[in-house]
């Protein structure tokens, strides 16, 4: 007798939420795209030296919400570099930055994408190509 009513007790509970449970009446369109899919327009500029990343490499990752025009809204820093000077100034650079409109079905949809960087310090005898035809140091 005690596991009928237990067991009925459970049944009662579910048909409870069941029935109170709100249901979203329209679900938010939610997709990966791919990279080839999503192209800069205008990319972002800028322009370190060795003693600008403190003679290390430096890896940072940035959250990037884009409007339907491709105008970067807001970057929002995930992994910095651990200088912030530089993870401010590679911001500043993106909200610069502009993308295509990402189009499906002739419409135009904002997206939020991830954008890796990594930053190489070079050795001395890396300088740009053009750096040594104008002899610059």
């Amino acid at each position: 007798m005690k596991k009928i009513l237990s067991l009925s007790f459970i049944v009662f509970l579910q048909s409870l939420t069941a029935l109170y449970a709100q249901v979203p009446s329209e679900i938010a369109k939610q997709h990966v795209i791919t990279q080839d899919q999503i192209l800069w327009k205008k990319r972002p500029i800028f322009n370190f030296n060795n003693d600008d990343l403190g003679n290390q490499n430096r890896d940072l990752s940035f959250k990037l919400y884009v409007l339907a025009t491709g105008e970067v809204k807001k970057a929002e820093l995930i992994k910095s570099s651990g200088l912030t000077h530089i993870d401010k100034r590679v911001e500043q650079s993106l909200l610069r930055a502009k993308f295509k409109p990402y189009i499906e079905n002739g419409v135009a949809y904002p997206f939020v994408a991830v954008q890796p960087f990594s930053l190489k310090t070079l050795k001395e005898n890396q300088r740009p190509w053009w750096k040594k035809l104008l002899f610059i140091p």
